[in-house]
């Protein structure tokens, strides 16, 4: 009894090709990398948000500085 080449390696020859499994991984993971990017974006704008925030206090605190 001969064995296919398949049947013998069964776990080394992929039948699927790789933009078939990337997109099959993407629709898997799908709210996964939405939740993960949603998070980055709050983090990013936070940050901005914050550094704007620490601008107008350094400008403030310049402004106070030239009047006296």
């Amino acid at each position: 009894m001969y064995l296919t080449t398949k049947e013998y390696f069964p776990h080394k020859i992929y039948t699927t090709g790789c933009a078939d499994m990337f997109t099959m991984w993407i629709n898997r993971y799908l709210y996964y990398i939405a939740g993960i990017a949603g998070v980055i974006v709050l983090v990013e704008l936070f940050g901005f948000c914050f550094a704007h925030s620490l601008i107008n206090d350094i400008k403030r605190q310049k402004a106070r500085w030239a009047h006296r």
